[in-house]
Formats: structure tokens, C-alpha cells, sequence
């Protein structure tokens, strides 16, 4: 029985379609977008599934062309699974924010689907299995010019170095990859003009895009070919390189969306993103605003956001940085503070002990009652009481000796100091080491020195309390 999209589908008031999300689990990335990390990565359908269909670091990769993709089994697999109606099991990042009443990227891909016509063209693709690219999400490698805290060697060839350098062993809890520092592959797949004259949106990382070449080579040829007035062109960047010559290339474009990475301001900001500045950053957020008076003269061509990493880095000075950069963002033109949970186990709130987290919510009751009632603030505020409510176990304690572990050695390269930003880091090592951290921070070491297909599953051990460790 074949899958007909128009069963989910009804019209708003405007005439357009919608789709029902609760009725059906179906996602269109697999008939309409792409998502490439080059890297020793791969191709996927978008950056939140789990797997992708090719590899470069495979024995033996197959040729990656937007056909071959396709005709994959992994491909093959995840379509069968969304016709039948059902959610993949490595779809779960999606099927939680849904859960959560957030926006999810399968939400987020029926955007593109904008007219009845388009609803055919998509049901066309689904009953032929051809994939038209609609939607690219471009990462081409790795490299940047900073290595935050928070980030790991899969987006950041600066932390590859530094490891490799100093010899730092983090590849326990960040994996293989720390070692990792192949050249990445070209895009070539997706660089002949009937792969990419589809496109409705472009989506850029990296590592950092604007030190990238291929992401100076990708906007050319897409401005080349004349297809920029068709494209919404969304880019994430650290701000510490925005330059005319990058500029230049964001201009002919339906729309452009800059995202700023800025997880606070001044002395906060310097410590998590090594070796930025933060005079450097904001002058160039002025230059940003310079830009967009010159060549944005409907104010709606362009538009920018904020994400901000919420972690045990930057919460304690809440007080220094957090008004200052609600005022960047307006000044800039955004509305949008995007507050992301940090990923990292080891760098989340609630590894801290009850008494920090009290401190962090006293931190927070400072700020102005104005900047309370924004909307990302409640998502701020909710970070800090979802920590606070959440028992506080052994297992939090390892997390939180783990974080000593990695910060510390982090620290001891980069000649800083923790308690310089946040004196209550003291009060929170003296609590670490009434519970057993100097033995921990044994423990992890040896663990390093391991096997190393064995450093991971022994650092979960270690995480759940146990003792015994496999080291061949």
C-alpha cells in the first residue's frame, strides 16, 4: 500500500497546507534534504539522526554521489520504516523535542513544503524513491579558529591539535576522533548544477565557516549559477572573522540567517572560546549592524539569532554578561536568544552539588525584572530549577570529577583559572574532595592509559560507580 501524503495534510486559513504531526511519524528529509559532514563523516538526512550512509573513514566507502546515497541501505531502511507510518529508532533526538512540545528538525523540514504544488513534487519523489535536494545542512570540515570548552575534535581541528600537542588523552570521553586529523572530503557530490538547482535552503557549520575555503567555494558557485534569490541561506558562526570578502557572498540571497555563538560576554566569553577576544567579538557585531543598514533596505532580507551553551562555565556570572547580551541581540536586530542544554554529561548543571545551584538561582533572581519576562529567560530559568529538583547521586559526583579532570588539564595548557571566573568553583573542589575526587582523578588516569577501545566503556564503568576495569 503506498503512502499518500494528502491524508495528513489540511489547509489553513491562508490557504496553505499543514501536516499533522500527531496522525503520522512520516518525515520528508529523506526525499528532500541532505546533511554532510566532511570530516571522516559522512551523508545523512539531517544533523539530529543517529548513523549516516557513508563514511569516509570506511574501508571502503562508496562513491559519495546524492545517487549512490540514496540507493543505501541505510537510506533504504529509515524510508520503509517513515512509510509505514512509524518513527526509526534513530530518529529518538526528534521524538523527544516533540515530546517536549519543542520544535523538531521533521517539524522544521515541512517548512519547505509551502504550496499544494509542493506537496505533489514531494509525493512524486516518495512514489519514484528519487531524492531532490531541497535542503543542504553543509558542514566541510572541521576547522576553526577557536576550541570552546563545551566543543569537541569532530568540530574543532584546534582541539585536535592542542590534544595531540600536549598529549591530554581526552579521547576517554570524547573518542577516536580526538587523534583524528584527515583531510576532509570535497563536495563534490553536490557540486554539479543538477544536484543543487533545487535548493530552497542552504544551512552552514563547521568547525567555523567563514576561515573555511569550500565554504567560500560553495557561495560562489551558488551565486554563479544564479540561484542565490531562491535560496534561504542560514549560517552559524563565532563572529571572530566576519569579514567584507564573507560578506560579499551573503548578498542576492531570498533570505539570510546569521546565528551568533556567544555563551556570554567580556572575561565569561574568553574563557569558554580559547583564544578569542571579546573587543575583537563586538566590534565585529557592530560591523554586522553596519552591513545589514547598507544592504538590508526591507529589514526583513536579513535576520539574526543568538545560541547560547547553558553550562556550569558561564551561569555563575549571570549577573556580568547576561543584560549586556540581551541588549547586543536587540541592537543587532534579533529577537531570539537560542538557550541550549549542554550536551556534555560532564559540563551540565546538575553535576553540581545543591548548595552551587542555590547559588546559581540567587545569581539569577539578580537580573532586571524586564529581562525575566523574555521568553528564552523562562528557558534559562527552567535549566536552573530542572537541576535544583533532580537528586543529587554518586553518579553526579563522578560526572562532576570528570569535569575536574578534563577542565583542569584544560586549564594547566591554556595558563587560566577556573576560580578566576567563578571564585565558587573553591567551595565546590573542597565538596569534590570530601568526596573522594583525588581518587577519582586516580582512577580516570589510569583508565587513559588503557587500551584505547576500552577508555570509553571504562569511563562508563567509572560513571556508574564501578571499580574493576578491562585494560587489554
Amino acid at each position: 500500500m503506498s503512502f499518500n501524503i494528502r491524508d495528513y495534510m489540511h489547509e489553513d486559513s491562508a490557504g496553505q497546507p499543514k501536516f499533522d504531526f500527531k496522525s503520522s511519524s512520516f518525515c520528508p528529509a529523506f526525499w528532500m534534504a541532505l546533511y554532510y559532514k566532511g570530516n571522516n563523516q559522512g551523508l545523512k538526512p539531517c544533523c539530529s539522526i543517529d548513523g549516516y550512509a557513508t563514511r569516509t573513514d570506511q574501508d571502503n566507502p562508496i562513491e559519495p554521489t546524492v545517487e549512490n546515497y540514496n540507493r543505501t541501505e541505510y537510506v533504504q531502511s529509515l524510508k520503509q520504516t517513515f512509510l509505514n507510518n512509524k518513527f526509526h529508532k534513530n530518529c529518538h533526538t526528534c521524538v523527544r523535542d516533540e515530546r517536549h512540545g519543542q520544535q523538531s528538525d521533521r517539524m522544521a523540514m515541512f517548512e519547505w513544503i509551502k504550496t499544494w504544488d509542493d506537496v505533489d513534487r514531494l509525493q512524486n519523489l516518495i512514489d519514484n524513491d528519487k531524492l531532490e535536494l531541497w535542503h543542504l545542512d553543509y558542514r566541510p570540515s572541521n576547522l576553526c579558529n577557536l576550541k570552546c570548552r563545551m566543543c569537541d575534535p569532530v568540530n574543532s581541528s584546534l582541539i585536535v591539535k592542542e590534544n595531540m600537542q600536549n598529549d591530554l588523552k581526552l579521547d576517554m570521553i570524547m573518542g577516536d576522533n580526538m587523534y583524528n586529523d584527515a583531510q576532509p572530503n570535497d563536495w563534490d557530490y553536490v557540486k554539479d548544477f543538477e544536484s543543487i538547482k533545487n535548493l530552497k535552503s542552504v544551512k552552514v557549520l563547521g568547525g567555523e565557516p567563514t576561515v573555511e575555503k569550500k565554504v567560500f567555494a560553495m557561495l560562489d558557485l551558488i551565486q554563479e549559477k544564479d540561484l542565490a534569490k531562491n535560496i534561504n541561506l542560514q549560517y552559524t558562526t563565532n563572529a571572530t572573522n566576519l569579514n567584507k570578502k564573507f560578506y560579499e557572498r551573503l548578498i542576492g540571497y531570498n533570505h539570510v540567517n546569521t546565528t551568533f555563538s556567544l555563551d556570554g560576554t567580556g572575561r565569561t566569553y574568553e574563557y569558554i572560546r580559547t583564544p578569542a577576544k571579546w573587543n575583537n567579538v563586538h566590534q565585529n557585531l557592530m560591523g554586522y549592524i553596519d552591513f545589514r543598514k547598507e544592504h538590508d533596505k526591507t529589514t526583513r532580507q536579513y535576520g539574526c539569532s543568538i545560541n547560547c551553551v547553558i553550562s556550569v562555565y558561564n551561569m555563575f556570572t549571570l549577573d556580568e554578561w547576561y543584560e549586556e547580551l540581551n541588549e547586543i541581540l536587540f541592537s543587532l536586530g534579533g529577537r531570539r536568544i537560542t538557550m541550549i542544554y549542554c550536551t556534555n554529561e560532564w559540563q551540565a548543571l546538575d553535576i553540581l552539588p545543591k548548595f552551587a545551584l542555590h547559588k546559581m538561582k540567587d545569581n539569577f533572581n539578580k537580573l532586571s525584572e524586564s529581562v525575566k519576562q523574555y521568553d528564552h529567560t523562562k528557558v534559562l530559568e527552567s535549566y536552573i530549577n530542572r537541576a535544583i529538583k533532580e537528586d543529587y547521586n554518586l553518579d553526579k559526583q563522578r560526572l562532576l570529577s570528570t569535569f575536574f579532570w578534563h577542565n583542569d588539564k584544560l586549564d594547566a595548557v591554556r595558563k587560566t583559572k577556573l576560580v578566576d571566573i567563578a571564585p565558587v568553583f573553591h567551595e565546590i573542589k573542597d565538596y569534590a574532595d570530601n568526596n573522594l575526587l583525588q581518587e577519582d582523578l586516580q582512577l580516570l588516569t589510569s583508565i587513559t592509559e588503557g587500551n584505547k577501545n576500552r577508555k570509553w566503556k571504562n569511563w562508563k564503568k567509572f560513571l556508574q560507580n564501578e571499580r574493576v576495569f578491562e585494560y587489554e
